[in-house]
């Protein structure tokens, strides 16, 4: 791993504050997460996306492989960042994914953390709409994202972004941000539990990125509205 001891003392002290923070205070405890990450990792923005996967509708040409989006939240936001984001939806929504996106669907119920030429190689990702269309207009040059397993329809993606003038992530950003989801599980099933404050549009809303319990020894009918109280769940959290 690529970790110095002053790395390792940065991340251990930040589960420690984020152990600290009241689970009734998810709202702060998420930005106190996504800032010091920040400067840890070294990253202009940083945005968490929750996901669930629908199992009462297999596709085999879906190439989420069943993966929602569902949640949306970031350090900093702008009006272009938003249409950034609603662009990108809607291009999910017609199956038009990017090969970075459908590389880390493919390798569900783990936790991982790829840099992008571990993912995609540099000709195919020149070529992608993501880079083109979404990333470059609103100043992304460089990604860093890692995807936290919670349970089996359920997953929390955290992502990192860099400008054109900065370097790309590298191997000690990618091992600190494993670390971090290694030992972070505990404050997403905490996020997962605080209770839903709905409010569209309002920054104070309530976000869910993750659910807390397996479907797997349940009848097809339970998983399906487990799966539907998740998305409401998960919905409230995305409003910021």
């Amino acid at each position: 791993m690529y970790i110095r001891n002053d790395d390792l003392l940065r991340i251990a002290r930040l589960w420690h504050e984020l152990a600290e923070i009241p689970a009734a205070r998810s709202d702060e405890a998420l930005t106190h997460c996504f800032t010091q990450l920040a400067q840890i990792i070294g990253a202009g923005n940083v945005f968490a996306v929750g996901a669930v996967r629908d199992f009462a509708t297999p596709d085999p040409f879906d190439r989420l492989r069943g993966w929602r989006l569902r949640a949306f939240r970031r350090l900093h936001r702008d009006d272009g960042r938003d249409r950034a984001v609603a662009s990108m939806l809607r291009r999910f929504n017609a199956n038009a994914v990017d090969p970075l996106t459908e590389a880390f669907a493919a390798s569900t119920g783990t936790t991982r953390v790829l840099l992008r030429r571990e993912a995609v190689d540099d000709a195919t990702w020149e070529r992608s709409w993501m880079v083109n269309e979404v990333w470059r207009p609103i100043g992304v040059e460089h990604r860093l994202l890692g995807v936290q397993a919670v349970d089996a329809i359920s997953e929390s993606c955290i992502g990192f972004d860099r400008g054109p003038r900065e370097r790309p992530f590298a191997e000690r950003e990618r091992d600190l941000l494993h670390l971090f989801l290694l030992g972070g599980l505990g404050f997403h099933r905490e996020q997962a539990h605080a209770p839903a404050r709905p409010g569209r549009g309002s920054p104070r809303a309530s976000r869910r990125c993750c659910a807390s319990s397996s479907p797997s020894c349940r009848s097809a009918r339970s998983a399906r509205r487990s799966a539907s109280r998740r998305a409401r769940r998960i919905n409230t959290w995305s409003r910021s």
